[in-house]
């Protein structure tokens, strides 16, 4: 099992202790169709719209965006800058089995989820399974994309619909299957960015790097905030 596995399922166990606490809790009929929603978390800064449709199950829809610089991260033992670009679109349908604030959630989200990275080394490097100097090499671009749809399940507190008042708080996990990252791997600027040679090491790194992430294909979804009634 990957570290990233492990990872997810750490996030989805630690929520499920908040959810049990929301199942022991006395149901109450739901007093309000519609709730909004504002929160923070694993997918950046998410912002949602819920319409209850019965006493157990509403339909939720928002937008998520994440974005933020990554210094210093290492693919194939070359050291990268990267920036993170999560900006989607989320639609779910909340299930509460018991009327009350604990909530089962199936759902995906849309849009772009992609790392962009480049390095620049001032030093001879090993690309494929050769060695380059840094005029020889130039500048490496990559970009690691995820599928622009991605399924979601997860758990939650969410008691927007169901409490007394006005203004409740929610707690969401779950894990996001957002396929393993596709990797692009491009030079410029170097003396052998045409050469023949240097492109094929160009593509057995761009592949050494897909290996190592191919494992990478859950990502965890953790969010907390605030709701309101509207």
């Amino acid at each position: 099992m990957t570290r990233k596995t492990l990872t997810a399922l750490a996030s989805f166990g630690a929520l499920a202790s908040l959810a049990m606490t929301a199942i022991a809790s006395p149901a109450a009929a739901q007093d309000t169709r519609f709730a909004a929603d504002l929160g923070i978390g694993t997918t950046g800064i998410a912002g949602n719209l819920q319409v209850g449709l019965a006493d157990w199950v509403a339909v939720r829809g928002g937008y998520n965006f994440l974005q933020f610089d990554l210094d210093d991260q290492d693919y194939d033992d070359i050291t990268y800058s990267s920036e993170l670009d999560f900006s989607t679109f989320g639609g779910f349908v909340d299930l509460h089995p018991f009327s009350n604030a604990f909530t089962v959630t199936g759902g995906a989200y849309l849009g772009e989820k992609e790392v962009a990275f480049d390095a620049t080394p001032t030093s001879n490097v090993e690309i494929g399974d050769q060695t380059f100097t840094p005029e020889q090499v130039g500048m490496l671009i990559g970009s690691a994309t995820l599928e622009d749809t991605a399924g979601y399940v997860g758990l939650g507190y969410d008691n927007a619909l169901y409490g007394s008042g006005r203004w409740s708080f929610f707690a969401r996990g779950g894990i996001m299957f957002a396929g393993s990252p596709q990797i692009d791997l491009t030079a410029e600027g170097g003396d052998f960015s045409d050469d023949p040679n240097f492109q094929a090491e160009l593509q057995e790194e761009e592949d050494n790097i897909q290996g190592d992430l191919d494992d990478y294909d859950m990502f965890p979804v953790v969010s907390l905030g605030v709701a309101f009634k509207l």
